[in-house]
């Protein structure tokens, strides 16, 4: 018995297609179920678990009414923080602030960054994400400051690219059987604020979204998950606080004697086709990788074939 949890960050009508993919070849569940179904070892022999983080409101637009079509649940994981405020995540900023340049190079605390094209562009946002990524939240807003100054748009009000899910869609979304689970307040990488900071963003934001809902908030996942972003100390502290399981960003898949506190996800992007989907529900990753690789050499659809292991936030 496996599961494999796959987690969503954008998703668009193609979400559609793809859940009814993955539905011919595991059974789909939310992710408490699948990990009670590990431990009671009582279920499907191959189970796929859909997550989305960040709370987008494409999930609302995109995934619920595919979702809802194919009778499947998912699980959602959202920052609190952005059902109180309309204000872009950080990392969306930096993209916005590259893109609206006027100028042909940055320069940026101790580099000079290429943006005379739209692909310099693009690896420059990824550059300056990278290093802002593991800085305490002050720190990002200086950075934030310091990148708007050196391109001279401190007065520029760009709009919202990207709009997050608000109360009302929220409790719409978990009243169609779709598992709510939090991403902390402000997504920061919790390894870089002490243990009382983070304590507050893994407590605080499962009480907001629990009075909410109305109902337990079981799940966490870790802002940006990789193995630098959270630690055993950080494990402990969600048991503490009351969730039952949390899942990070490192690739692989969940048996049994998984720690119900370091699931393991792969990612899923929009450009994969049925044919990597099939390979993904039933385990043959080697051929999944494969496809991606001859994907992105052909040009496909240009998705880097490391993206099935990392994101870029």
């Amino acid at each position: 018995m496996q599961l494999l949890i796959l987690a969503c960050h954008h998703v668009d009508s193609r979400i559609d297609r793809q859940i009814r993919t993955l539905g011919r070849w595991s059974r789909l569940v939310t992710v408490r179920e699948g990990l009670e179904c590990l431990r009671s070892g009582k279920g499907a022999a191959r189970m796929t678990a859909l997550t989305f983080d960040d709370g987008y409101d494409e999930v609302h637009r995109f995934a619920l009414p595919a979702l809802k079509r194919a009778g499947c649940p998912a699980s959602v994981f959202i920052p609190s923080g952005v059902l109180e405020s309309d204000a872009p995540f950080w990392w969306d900023r930096v993209n916005q602030l590259i893109d609206a340049a006027r100028a042909s190079s940055l320069e940026w605390r101790d580099g000079v960054f290429d943006i005379a094209t739209q692909q310099a562009r693009r690896k420059t946002s990824d550059a300056i994400r990278s290093s802002l990524r593991r800085l305490p939240p002050a720190e990002i807003r200086a950075g934030i400051r310091e990148l708007e100054k050196a391109l001279g748009l401190e007065e520029l009000e760009l709009p919202v690219t990207f709009k997050c899910l608000n109360r009302e869609q929220l409790i719409e979304i978990a009243g169609m059987g779709i598992e709510v689970g939090s991403h902390t307040v402000t997504h920061p990488c919790l390894t870089a604020l002490s243990g009382a900071e983070a304590k507050y963003e893994l407590e605080v934001s499962r009480q907001h979204l629990e009075k909410v809902l109305g109902r337990p908030v079981p799940g966490l996942a870790y802002p940006f998950g990789g193995r630098e972003y959270f630690d055993d100390s950080i494990c402990e502290l969600a048991r503490q606080v009351g969730y039952e399981y949390a899942v990070t960003t490192l690739p692989g898949l969940n048996w049994d004697a998984a720690s119900p506190y370091k699931l393991r996800r792969y990612y899923l992007t929009m450009n994969d086709n049925p044919i990597v989907l099939f390979a993904m529900a039933t385990g043959l990753w080697s051929l999944a990788v494969n496809l991606r690789k001859l994907r992105h050499l052909v040009k496909f659809a240009g998705t880097p074939p490391e993206s099935m292991t990392t994101h870029a936030d």
